[in-house]
């Protein structure tokens, strides 16, 4: 859901190109993607964690500090397939530069 919001606009318009383009910059993000998936993972294990150890009737620096810790993981994960999106348009746009794709 969070990656539709950030990347709807995007997509959208990429599907418009031309659907060989839209291809290709799929397969780059995928290929660029892992890190912002393996993030996502560590934050939902991190909030299962806290869900089930800490009580929530007393709040303390320990708690605070694991849901900032959690907070800062999604932050990472969105970065980095913003990142990853990006870097997959350069490349396929470097690639068309290149003479290596077609229209």
């Amino acid at each position: 859901m969070i990656r539709r919001i950030y990347f709807h606009p995007f997509i959208k318009r990429a599907k418009s190109l031309n659907s060989k383009w839209y291809q290709e910059i799929k397969k780059a993000y995928i290929r660029r993607s892992l890190g912002g998936w393996l993030l996502f993972v560590v934050s939902l294990l991190l909030t299962a964690f806290i869900w089930q150890t800490v009580d929530f009737k007393t709040f303390s620096i320990y708690e605070a500090g694991l849901v900032g810790l959690v907070i800062l993981t999604l932050l990472l994960a969105v970065m980095s397939h913003i990142s990853a999106l990006g870097t997959a348009a350069v490349h396929v746009l470097k690639q068309f530069e290149n003479n290596q794709m077609t229209l």
